[in-house]
């Protein structure tokens, strides 16, 4: 990396700023940070504006999840959308220490990521994973929100997520 950044280093303030911040993002993506754990932080108190910045957010979020599912396989800008609706929930939920949100989100945002790569086409099997994370995702605010505990199970959500890529379809119990 130290090698790519002095390559295109001119002697421009600009160049330099613009060079550095695509660096230091690409750093922070590198695959083996991308799956580290989330903090736990369950039993943390969160400040009140932030919970309810949160929520308000996510809420918001979760709503155009649905709009841009809808309309995936016709629409290719759902999907830029999408992805970063998904990124956007990935950060937030990590943030408030939401790691079951985090890490479906996260598996999401990784599926799309593949479209958007056109590695992988969406599917009706994708969109109906999709929205049953959407539905999950849901299920964690409503729980803040309540003051319950947002750590549910969401493996056998991954797994489903990971199936639809592949055709496979698994039947998820939404507790």
């Amino acid at each position: 990396i130290d090698e790519v950044r002095n390559a295109l280093l001119t002697n421009s303030p600009l160049v330099e700023s613009v060079v550095s911040s695509v660096i230091d993002r690409f750093e922070l993506f590198r695959p083996e940070l991308a799956m580290a754990e989330v903090p736990e932080q369950q039993g943390i108190e969160i400040d009140e504006e932030i919970r309810e910045a949160f929520i308000s957010e996510a809420s918001e979020l979760l709503q155009q999840i649905e709009e841009c599912v809808i309309s995936l396989q016709q629409n290719p800008q759902s999907v830029e959308r999408l992805f970063r609706v998904m990124h956007t929930l990935k950060g937030s939920s990590g943030m408030v220490g939401m790691q079951a949100m985090n890490r479906l989100a996260h598996s999401a945002e990784e599926i799309l990521e593949k479209i958007r790569g056109g590695e992988i086409a969406p599917t009706v099997l994708l969109e109906e994973a999709l929205l049953k994370s959407k539905d999950i995702m849901s299920d964690c605010v409503v729980r803040m929100e309540n003051r319950q505990n947002t750590e549910i199970e969401v493996d056998s959500m991954i797994e489903e997520l990971r199936r639809s890529t592949a055709g496979e379809s698994v039947t998820v119990k939404l507790e």
